[in-house]
């Protein structure tokens, strides 16, 4: 595991452990600057309404295989919409751009992350299909670099953007490098 998420868990968990109202009323604050800009009709989860946290997974210790397989991959385009919200939400909104071999699963590995009660999910806006892990691997890189170039990024394939400006240039970017390939 990456040791910047280890140690922001591990901070979190030190901070919260025996505060879980503090750590709903963080979430809140957290939930609503996502939504500056916005006039979408977040309602952020009650304390009454609170879910117990998990403390994760039990501890495991082991190798782990995996095969990698060449083949089709998407490069795709999600939106954090508001679960049961337009999937074109007003303002400027989060979004993600990566690449996958199965759309679906990945997307709900994406959601899985939630706590019950966020309240948001990833949703797919476009993608874009490929024969080979290495065409689409190219693709992301340009599709990042001209939303970098565009001033959109926000760190890592994470861009903040209103959603037709960024549904319209993942199209047009990804759709030039699909053309290349």
């Amino acid at each position: 595991m990456d040791s910047k998420r280890t140690s922001i868990s591990d901070r979190v968990w030190a901070r919260f452990s025996d505060d879980p109202d503090g750590l709903a009323a963080e979430t809140a604050s957290i939930q609503a600057r996502w939504q500056e800009g916005t006039t979408g009709s977040f309602k952020p989860t009650a304390t009454n309404d609170f879910i117990e946290p998990s403390r994760g997974p039990s501890a495991w210790a082991g190798s782990y295989h995996v095969a990698r397989v060449d083949g089709d991959r998407w490069v795709y385009l999600l939106v954090l919409a508001e679960e049961g919200g337009s999937l074109e939400p007003p303002g400027k909104v989060f979004f993600k751009i990566g690449r996958s071999g199965d759309l679906d699963r990945r997307r709900s590995e994406l959601n899985w992350g939630f706590p019950p009660g966020f309240g948001f999910q990833w949703q797919i806006v476009d993608s874009i299909l490929f024969g080979t892990e290495g065409g689409a691997a190219e693709t992301e890189r340009s599709v990042l670099a001209g939303f970098a170039q565009a001033g959109l990024c926000v760190g890592g394939e994470f861009v903040k953007s209103e959603f037709g400006a960024a549904r319209d240039l993942f199209g047009r970017l990804a759709r030039v490098e699909s053309f290349s390939r």
